[in-house]
């Protein structure tokens, strides 16, 4: 198999990276209003935490369980990281409206 569509969806995701990720800091600015400094440090450790651990953890996950256990570790990620917000974060009607474009 050729590693050619490996590369390229490696450059395609770090190009699309490059966009997001200024976006992502000026959008957590602005929701944040006076937890500006609270939700940059909670996007900067998950950062950080994501990328040192997050390779080591899908691989023995997917080494001892399996394709399907990568799956359920990532649909329980995406479940608490949706809790961590409704909870955290306020102004989470400011966010859909924002979102809807309102």
């Amino acid at each position: 198999m050729s590693p050619w569509p490996t590369v390229l969806l490696a450059v395609v995701g770090a190009a699309l990276l490059t966009v997001f990720e200024p976006v992502t800091w000026a959008l957590i600015a602005e929701l944040a209003g006076e937890s500006r400094a609270t939700a940059n440090g909670m996007l900067a450790t998950s950062n950080q935490l994501g990328a040192t651990t997050g390779a080591s953890v899908g691989g023995l996950v997917l080494a001892f369980g399996g394709f399907s256990l990568v799956g359920l570790l990532c649909l329980g990620a995406a479940t608490i990281a949706a809790l961590v917000i409704r909870t955290k974060v306020r102004g989470i009607g400011a966010t859909r409206a924002l979102v809807a474009g309102a």
